[in-house]
């Protein structure tokens, strides 16, 4: 909604005296739908959040190809079911462990108590890009001479196959 043709995340900061504080990139900015860890997160260029643990070093740059959504506040792009050519680039900032939970199992009138507690390992990082589809990716090594032989027309010849193993005789009973 629009009050004299601005927008009310303007006239908001107004009223509140922290337009100096507000830019275009804070409510127009890409974001990107990532799937890492069995879960889902919402992620924007910037953002910093705890995931499930990665093993890698603190500090390595990390890209997801699972990108399950990508858009900004105009457009969007679902994927099925990843978007083709999307990435978001991280970078590792540190490994940590998650609050202890307490898992407490009681029967009563048997006298059976178990406590056990729990804390999951986790790595905080921060997204540094976020690429939409369409972009110019790193290719592999290995895909690469596929990619050369079919923009050259020529077509690899196909394998080989071995030749056929020879089947076992029979044992007769004068040979034992």
């Amino acid at each position: 909604m629009t009050i004299f043709g601005i927008d009310n995340r303007i006239t908001d900061c107004i009223m509140q005296g922290s337009i100096t504080l507000l830019t275009y990139d804070s409510w127009c900015r890409m974001f990107a739908i990532i799937r890492t860890g069995g879960k889902q997160y919402k992620v924007q260029k910037g953002d910093t959040l705890l995931i499930e643990r990665l093993y890698v070093d603190a500090g390595s740059k990390l890209e997801f190809d699972h990108v399950l959504a990508i858009g900004d506040e105009t457009s969007s792009l679902i994927g099925a079911p990843y978007v083709e050519g999307a990435s978001v680039g991280v970078n590792v900032l540190e490994h940590t462990r998650g609050e202890k939970i307490i898992i407490f199992k009681k029967k009563r009138r048997h006298n059976y108590r178990r406590k056990m507690g729990h804390r999951q390992d986790l790595t905080r990082i921060e997204v540094s890009s976020i690429v939409g589809s369409g972009a110019t990716k790193k290719v592999k090594s290995e895909a690469a001479p596929d990619k050369v032989a079919a923009n050259t027309g020529d077509e690899p010849k196909p394998a080989k196959k071995a030749a056929p193993r020879a089947k076992a005789k029979a044992k007769t009973e004068s040979e034992e």
